[in-house]
């Protein structure tokens, strides 16, 4: 820390680490004007107090591990909020499902991209009287034979999307990939 005497911050948020650009200064904006929701203040102001430069490689990665906990409860809470259940695992309508003896089945996983998976439904006065599930895989990669897989799901009738963000585990180290049927029969 620099032994330099401060302007006096009016938002009280302090010097909180952000990188430079459009973004971060529109937040700070919001900041100064307080739309900001008390609780995205308080995190900034935490954020303000911590002297990046002492930290050694662990303690970066810890608190790299504490922000990607807080992404994921913000998204789930998000998702929670507009309506979505969560349900852990996929079912046996799910895509590549392989139905065995006896009412069984299990998930060809070999090359597909279906890793942290879990499904989610609306309640069915969102959409429409119809409750689909979207089953969504979060792995850490995906590959060209991965991207093959999905193609084809798209081409059997499936809706396929694949995002940077929005996955719940490991926010920022896995893909979000949503799959849901395109018909209404389920």
């Amino acid at each position: 820390m620099s032994n330099k005497a401060r302007k006096p911050d009016p938002t009280g948020v302090g010097p909180w680490a952000r990188p430079p650009g459009v973004t971060a200064d529109l937040l700070e904006r919001r900041v100064r004007r307080g739309e900001l929701h008390s609780a995205a203040v308080e995190l900034l102001r935490v954020v303000g107090d911590v002297e990046w430069d002492k930290l050694d490689a662990q303690a970066l990665d810890d608190v790299e591990r504490a922000c990607q906990q807080i992404a994921t409860r913000v998204r789930v809470a998000q998702s929670t909020a507009v309506g979505w259940r969560y349900y852990h695992g996929w079912d046996r309508n799910a895509p590549w499902v392989e139905r065995e003896e006896y009412g069984t089945w299990s998930i060809i996983s070999d090359g597909r991209p279906v890793d942290h998976i879990y499904r989610l439904r609306r309640n069915a006065d969102d959409v429409d009287k119809i409750e689909r599930p979207i089953y969504v895989s979060e792995p850490y990669e995906l590959g060209l034979e991965g991207m093959h897989h999905l193609l084809d799901l798209d081409n059997a009738g499936w809706s396929v999307t694949v995002r940077a963000s929005g996955a719940r585990h490991f926010p920022g180290h896995t893909l979000a990939i949503s799959l849901c049927r395109k018909d209404a029969s389920l």
